[in-house]
């Protein structure tokens, strides 16, 4: 026997179920309305359902399971798959958003204590700057108050780490940046009756990383093209243009001229674009690696920062739009946020061609640096300040994922559109992505400026505390 229905109220059986994209406002009738909406990616987001008017909202998942309700709208976690919602609503307009947010962990299952990267001083290179000067105060300091020679920690930092001719940008970040993830961030010490600043601390971590330090490359991801899977110079192709910027032979060549004299910026910039063929050729072929890029990009920061919770050591290029492609500027990848679209009207029918609009947070070298990139409130990860405590990076992005949830690198479909700084600017993607390991317990081997200064050896961890992950 079938079950009765009251016979005042609605059956929802016979109501029809409307399709809701994400990310784009539609009519809503009068009425009693069911809704799908489609939750793309397998790590799900926070769902937002918002009516114009006064509507009852109820977000249901799996069917008939209800998450959250309320007037106008409704907020909830929302799994990857099916999502229903039901409203009750006098007309306007209704809305589905979707936001994914992500922070590196202590812990992977520990969302509740975060790691957040201190900011940190990138020490330059150039041996006449007084940075240079005072790096080698510090480290002949420190050799004293720990007991070993002054001589030898200042001739190796000036033979070095130091140089001449060292360009402006250059200097320590390579070891600063993930020493600014692996530690705690120091505070002002006293060892063997010398004082060390915070600052001094850092640039001894800094040393100590250099050492000790171990990463590895992240597998799934590159920025790297298709068709000649090799460097120009410092970079391969992609790593001279931008991902929202022009595409053609002589916007390459005009990049290449940052590192090449300009005969050989030419002639590198020729060889590379009139192999793929015409203009045209060379754009549509540089846009599809991009968008290979932007997904491999994406699926990394998914699995490793999201997924594993672990910060994510980068070169994410200089952050000035006027300065050269040449530049490596490291810091760590602590955070991001990233809101779906459907790419309607482009493709209407297809619940899984998103637009991304990724908001990517790194630390900040930068001096003074007293902040770490961000702080812990109410279970959350609030971003520093872009330029000030962190540095914000806007991604947009078009994905394609596949029925499960996951990111189909291979459909040419995918595209980067725009990697922007915080004033709008188009910027170069970052070349790498790396992965920071538990420390060696023995100091590594390597061309010295690949390493720290010896005098920073295994006593340094009576002065400074790792973080729990890497332990």
């Amino acid at each position: 026997m079938a079950s009765p229905v009251a016979p005042n109220a609605d059956n929802t059986l016979t109501i029809p179920v409307r399709r809701l994209p994400l990310g784009v406002p539609v009519p809503s009738p009068p009425g009693p309305t069911r809704w799908r909406v489609w939750i793309p990616t397998y790590l799900g987001g926070e769902l937002t359902i918002r009516c114009s008017d006064a509507s009852q909202v109820e977000i249901q998942q799996p069917d008939g399971n209800s998450l959250a309700s309320g007037t106008a709208e409704a907020v909830t976690f929302a799994a990857f798959g099916e999502c229903f919602v039901a409203t009750t609503t006098s007309g306007g307009m209704i809305i589905a958003s979707l936001v994914q947010t992500a922070w590196s962990r202590m812990h992977e299952l520990l969302p509740n204590k975060p790691l957040l990267p201190w900011n940190f001083y990138y020490w330059p290179a150039l041996r006449s700057s007084g940075a240079a000067d005072e790096a080698r105060d510090i480290l002949k300091r420190y050799a004293s108050a720990v007991g070993k020679s002054p001589d030898d920690a200042d001739t190796f930092e000036h033979d070095s780490h130091q140089s001449p001719d060292a360009a402006g940008w250059a200097g320590h970040c390579h070891h600063a940046a993930p020493a600014s993830a692996l530690f705690e961030q120091p505070v002002a010490t006293t060892i063997g009756g010398q004082s060390f600043s915070e600052e001094e601390m850092e640039f001894l971590a800094t040393e100590w990383f250099g050492n000790f330090g171990q990463v590895k490359n992240v597998n799934d991801w590159t920025l790297r093209n298709t068709r000649f899977p090799s460097a120009i110079g410092r970079w391969d192709v992609l790593g001279y243009l931008k991902p929202g910027g022009p595409k053609d032979r002589a916007t390459l060549i005009k990049s290449l001229g940052s590192e090449f004299e300009p005969s050989a910026a030419v002639a590198a910039g020729e060889v590379w674009s009139i192999a793929v063929g015409s203009e045209a050729d060379f754009t549509d072929w540089i846009n599809k690696d991009f968008g290979k890029a932007a997904a491999g990009y994406f699926n990394a920061l998914q699995n490793v920062l999201a997924l594993n919770g672990a910060p994510l050591l980068s070169n994410l290029r200089t952050y000035e739009p006027h300065r050269g492609p040449e530049e490596v500027w490291n810091q760590v990848v602590f955070y991001y946020r990233a809101t779906f679209s459907e790419t309607w009207p482009q493709n209407p029918q297809d619940d899984k061609d998103l637009k991304v609009s990724c908001e990517v947070y790194s630390n900040i070298d930068t001096r003074p640096s007293p902040n770490l990139a961000g702080t812990f409130a109410s279970g959350s990860v609030i971003p520093g300040q872009s330029s000030k405590d962190a540095w914000l990076y806007r991604n947009e992005w078009r994905i394609i994922f596949d029925g499960q949830g996951k990111i189909n690198a291979s459909d040419d479909r995918n595209a980067w559109t725009s990697l922007q700084n915080d004033q709008r600017q188009e910027l170069f993607a970052p070349t790498n992505l790396t992965q920071i390991e538990l420390p060696a317990s023995i100091r590594k081997t390597g061309e010295p400026f690949g390493l720290g200064n010896p005098v920073v050896g295994t006593e340094f961890l009576k002065y400074a505390t790792i973080n729990a992950r890497f332990k």
